[in-house]
């Protein structure tokens, strides 16, 4: 489900809660931890969105990008790349983290970012026993992609891969007393002009969702 990390500035592209009324730009300092610190001084339903800069990876080896590719769902991929090199990536994210004090206000966030997922229904209504969700990629939906969902209760932690139908819509029955981490990778080889500029073999962006039952 990941590690806790603390802020560092020049990873940050964008931060923001929203709701249904307003977008609320957020600062952080530099070595706070955990990373984002807020007070949310309205009710209702909120999604926290953070979007990174590009960041640089280089694999340990060949073997390790094709178990990542292949992980993913990303096999065509490997027929891409130069197998006597080592590869390397530039990555943004795109995490957002869904927020409630109740079952009132949730609203479906319109698609901006380059790569994202979209709660489509609340996941907090006892009535809702599919939570829906909606993957887009540059505003347009990104359709038959691999999801793959992380959970964990108090003792254990679980994991499952689903795909998104032809709209891009995924659903998942949720369980009280359960996190989840729902995470998508779409994975680009560089143009020349990008290889030239960000000195890597590929991009890739990564979107996430977290919601607790």
């Amino acid at each position: 489900m990941g590690s806790p990390f603390g802020f560092y500035s020049p990873n940050k592209k964008s931060l923001y809660l929203e709701n249904r009324n307003k977008v609320t730009q957020l600062s952080q300092r530099d070595g706070d931890f955990p990373a984002i610190q807020m007070l949310i001084s309205e009710q209702g339903f909120h999604v926290l969105n953070y979007e990174t800069n590009n960041e640089f990876l280089k694999y340990d080896s060949v073997e390790k990008f094709e178990d990542f590719v292949k992980e993913q769902g990303l096999q065509s991929a490997i027929n891409k790349f130069n197998r006597n090199k080592i590869p390397t990536e530039n990555y943004r994210r795109f995490a957002k983290v869904l927020i409630t004090d109740g079952n009132k206000g949730f609203f479906i966030q319109k698609p901006k970012l380059d790569f994202e997922i979209i709660a489509l229904n609340t996941p907090y209504e006892l009535k809702n026993s599919f939570f829906k969700f909606q993957l887009f990629e540059k505003k347009k939906p990104l359709g038959n992609w691999q999801i793959t969902i992380f959970s964990k209760d108090e003792n254990n932690t679980y994991k499952e891969k689903i795909k998104t139908n032809s709209n891009g819509v995924g659903k998942i029955r949720t369980i009280e007393n359960r996190t989840y981490l729902l995470s998508a990778v779409k994975l680009d080889k560089a143009n020349y002009l990008q290889k030239l500029k960000f000195k890597s073999d590929w991009f890739s962006l990564w979107a996430s969702l977290v919601i607790k039952k």
